[in-house]
């Protein structure tokens, strides 16, 4: 017999090759949804005694990362001026001057 999983990932991939009605497939995505939130839940009341110890590499890099998401946000984007990181950061600025751009152009243009 097929697993819950795979029924719930056979069933989304008929909606999304648009085999379903779209309220049924929005009622279908709730429901992907709530067994989701749900088997999150249920993982997160795992009895302590069964969870298997943190190694002090994993226990640190909790720590660290906890700590970066608690510290100040603005960041160096390039900390060891590296001339690879400040052209990588050039070139996306280029491509996004260029896409707002255009998009502005799109959108100020009357419509055909």
């Amino acid at each position: 017999m097929p697993s819950v999983s795979k029924l719930m990932s056979l069933t989304a991939m008929a909606a999304a090759a648009a085999l379903l009605p779209p309220a049924a497939d929005a009622l279908l995505q709730k429901g992907i949804d709530v067994a989701v939130i749900l088997n999150a839940l249920r993982a997160l009341h795992v009895d302590q005694a069964t969870r298997p110890a943190l190694t002090p590499a994993a226990e640190a890099l909790i720590h660290r990362s906890a700590a970066e998401q608690t510290g100040p946000r603005r960041r160096q984007p390039c900390p060891d001026n590296s001339t690879t990181c400040a052209l990588a950061l050039q070139g996306l600025n280029a491509v996004l001057r260029l896409h707002f751009t255009q998009e502005g152009e799109n959108y100020f243009s009357p419509a055909p």
